[in-house]
This record gives structure tokens, C-alpha cells and sequence, in this order.
């Protein structure tokens, strides 16, 4: 396993660690990067339910008021 960060002299096994603590390093990274797009789409789609909740019952309460002043 080539990397351009172990380039220095040293035995296998510090090399096979560094490897391996330089992979696991980036799936963190790309796990970040993925929780931060879930995070967002997660906050649009509450956006976006409460907005149509919102609008719903914003209609609602003005039909009901234009019945009630209709009545009148």
C-alpha cells in the first residue's frame, strides 16, 4: 500500500498502521461529509411539512372565517 505520506524509512508494521489510521481517517471524513447532507435534507423535509401544515391550516382558518362572516 503506496502513500505519499509514508515515505520515510520504517518497518512494515508502523507502515500498515499509519495506512490504516490514514483510511479509517478519510471514511470518517466521507461519513462527515455524508452526515451533513443528511442533516440538511433532514431540515428541508421538516421545512417543508411544516410549511404545508402551516398553509393548510392557514386555508382552513380563512374559509372558516369567511363562513362565519358570510353567516353574519
Amino acid at each position: 500500500m503506496e502513500n505519499k505520506v509514508i515515505d520515510f524509512e520504517s518497518d512494515e508494521t508502523l507502515q500498515y498502521i499509519l495506512a490504516s489510521v490514514i483510511k479509517r481517517k478519510e471514511t470518517v471524513n466521507k461519513l462527515k461529509a455524508k452526515e451533513k447532507q443528511w442533516k440538511l435534507l433532514f431540515l428541508a423535509s421538516v421545512t417543508a411539512v411544516i410549511s404545508y401544515f402551516f398553509s393548510y391550516f392557514k386555508a382552513v382558518f380563512l374559509r372558516r372565517l369567511a363562513n362565519f362572516f358570510h353567516f353574519c
